[in-house]
Formats: C-alpha cells, sequence, structure tokens
C-alpha cells in the first residue's frame, strides 16, 4: 500500500516556563492516508514520513513562515505521534530554547563533614586531665596533668551553584580538563582563589540525528570559606591528637594541593559573574 501524506498544521505555540525547559515552542502536525495494518506500522509510517523534521532542526523546517520570527533558537527536543482516526495521525513537535542563549542556574547547599582542631575563634582545642594521686597504671603520671589538643568534626553547610546548559561538548573530556580543579580569578561575589571547586559534570547524551552530538551538561560548583587545601598537623605520639601550641606552617601547614583554572574564561559560556 502507498503512503500519501498530507501535511496540515494544527497549532503552534510559543511559552516560557520557569522549570528548567525555559523558553518552549510546540507544533503538533496533522497527516493523513498513512499506510499501515496496524496502529504500530501506521505510527512507524508517520513518523518516517519526509513532513516530519529531524530531532535537533528548529521549527522554521516545518513552517518556512515561521523564519524571522525568532524560534530559529529554538530546537525540536521531543516527538509524539497518536492514531486519531484510520490512516490519520496527529504528531506533537515539542521544541526548547537554544543553549547558546539560555543558561539555567540553580544555586543551594550541601552539608558537609569537617575535621578541625580549632574551635569557632580560631584558636586550638585544648584538653587536660589531672591523674589521681593514686593512678596505678603508670605510677609516673600520678597527681600530674597532662594537656593535649583535640580534633573534632563539623557538619557546615557548604553553597553549591549549579550550571546546565546544552552544548557539543563531552562531559567526560570537560571532567579530565577541569574537574576537581579550584577558582583562580573571583567569581560568585566572592574575592578569594582556591574557594570554588567544579565537583562535578553531569551529562545526558542528545542524539539529534543531524550529525552533532548534544549533551545536557550540569556543572556543579561548591564552595568552601576556608579554602580547599588540607592541613596537615603534627600529632603527639604519646596521645594520638595534635598538640595545642603547634606553630603556623612549622608543626601545623596548610598543602597546596588543587590546581586552579580561571573557570570564568576556560567555561565562557555558563556566563559566570565575579
Amino acid at each position: 500500500m502507498t503512503t500519501a501524506y498530507s501535511n496540515q498544521i494544527e497549532t503552534a505555540r510559543a511559552s516560557y516556563s520557569s522549570d528548567i525547559d525555559g523558553l518552549t515552542f510546540d507544533v503538533s502536525i496533522r497527516l493523513t492516508g498513512v499506510a499501515g495494518n496496524s496502529v504500530c506500522a501506521v505510527l512507524n509510517n508517520a513518523l518516517a514520513s519526509p513532513l516530519i523534521p529531524l530531532k535537533g532542526t528548529d521549527p522554521t523546517a516545518v513552517d518556512p513562515a515561521l523564519i524571522g520570527t525568532g524560534v530559529e533558537g529554538c530546537w525540536l527536543s521531543e516527538i509524539e505521534a497518536e492514531v486519531i482516526r484510520p490512516r490519520e495521525v496527529m504528531v506533537y513537535l515539542h521544541y526548547q530554547h537554544s543553549p547558546a542563549d539560555v543558561v539555567r542556574v540553580r544555586a543551594g547547599s550541601n552539608l558537609s563533614q569537617i575535621e578541625t582542631n580549632k574551635d569557632k575563634n580560631g584558636d586550638a582545642i585544648s584538653l587536660e586531665y589531672t591523674y589521681p594521686s593514686t593512678y596505678e597504671h603508670k605510677p609516673e603520671l600520678a597527681g600530674k596533668t597532662v594537656t593535649q589538643g583535640g580534633t573534632v568534626t563539623l557538619l557546615k553547610p557548604e553553597i553549591t551553584r549549579e550550571y546546565e546548559i546544552r552544548e557539543p561538548n563531552d562531559p567526560t573530556e570537560l571532567t579530565r580538563l577541569y574537574g576537581g580543579k579550584t577558582n583562580s580569578t573571583a567569581m560568585h561575589g566572592t574575592g578569594d582563589t582556591g574557594t570554588w571547586m567544579l565537583a562535578s559534570i553531569n551529562g545526558s547524551s542528545d542524539n539529534n540525528n543531524s550529525g552533532t552530538e548534544y549533551w545536557n551538561n550540569v556543572y556543579v560548583f561548591q564552595y568552601r570559606e576556608d579554602g580547599w587545601n588540607p592541613e596537615a598537623a603534627f600529632n603527639d605520639p604519646n596521645t594520638g591528637d595534635p598538640p595545642p601550641d603547634l606553630v603556623a606552617d612549622t608543626g601545623i601547614k596548610t598543602v597546596d594541593r588543587y590546581d586552579q583554572v580561571d573557570f570564568k574564561t576556560s567555561l565562557s559560556n555558563l556566563g559566570i559573574p565575579t
């Protein structure tokens, strides 16, 4: 049986949503004369119609009259179809805005565990104990007062900012280049370098059948006020804890461990603010 298609645009609607879809553009097309001896065959033949555009194209591929109306910035992300009558199919095309113009940003926080040997004022934690005069395990400690440092685990909220964008960049390669590195220039309203880490880049492949593989990538930056470089401290072998009177840069040091990147320049498509 030969399929004879008739292309009729039923509706064209543009709208803006506050969720991650941003600007959307929807078109429904009625196809008649679609051959097939079953519902599945009719649907397959309808979606194979030369009148149905490829994913990744803009709405002007359906209706050239839309050229110059601003919808060229949208791309076809989803196609649905249903048989409404014998040999008649309604095809729904869902477009969303191009990532070249729209970056979706989310902000929040994560709760992290941090070990420290200092109190909220920055003073070293100091503990002491006076052994009883009748102490028998080590008689030489009987009646003596011993002072030692201590460490505690803090639960601390850390700010996160996420940037979502559709782009032809594989997140695996992006992670190799920028993942686990910290900022070398001020960003997000903070002047300190080394405080924002690119914690992860996650993406899902979007095969648009147009020869270019796109990814819906999410970049996650995490902020730590004191920076991400770890601190190493001398531990008293007799107590297992750092002494309370460690000298900075001698008994206790900040280790320069993380490479830094100018994210605003290297990832300029995200539009990261200073």
